[in-house]
């Protein structure tokens, strides 16, 4: 099974994510996207790192997508998804698969949504967080068949670890 962690921006889906690889001492495989440090204007860039490295650095090279400063504009670089993203995927080893986050800039990187999908239906799984944007790839992770999906609020954020801890201790028999 893969579980998707779903809700609007700043609910804690990453931090929940963290803390139950933490709690679970697992180290993952996947990716995991993260802007950088913002211009002057609030503007920012988006980068996708592999989540088992604690390097991260920003070039051209893992830049995903552009923010603008109103924090709403967003343009993605499909040719990244499609190179760097996709490698990080057919690098990616048991026991788990991050994924943080798939999201909208990655609506014209068709390579990368294949990679996805296959990643999907393999044999690791996946745990992520899924924007709750309507497009056509997201609703395909979605309504995958060995997809759960959880939404997290800032109601419930708190009480949603023992549950996400029982899930991953039964998908990676621990």
């Amino acid at each position: 099974m893969n579980i998707f962690l779903t809700g609007f921006t700043r609910t804690g889906k990453s931090t929940l994510i963290q803390k139950a690889l933490k709690s679970l001492e697992i180290i993952p495989c996947g990716f995991v996207t993260r802007a950088g440090i913002p211009n002057k204007d609030g503007s920012s860039e988006i980068y996708i790192h592999a989540a088992n490295s604690s390097q991260f650095w920003e070039s051209k090279t893992n830049r995903v997508g552009y923010r603008a400063g109103d924090g709403i504009n967003r343009t993605g670089f499909p040719k990244v998804f499609d190179t760097f993203g996709v490698k990080i995927l057919q690098n990616s080893k048991p026991p788990l698969i991050l994924m943080d986050e798939l999201g909208f800039m990655e609506n014209e990187a068709l390579i990368f949504q294949s990679e996805v999908l296959h990643t999907l239906a393999g044999t690791i799984p996946v745990l992520g967080v899924i924007k709750p944007k309507n497009t056509a790839f997201l609703n395909k992770v979605r309504s995958h068949k060995k997809t759960m999906l959880i939404e997290v609020t800032c109601q419930n954020r708190n009480e949603l670890l023992p549950r996400l801890l029982i899930l991953l201790r039964q998908e990676l028999n621990l």
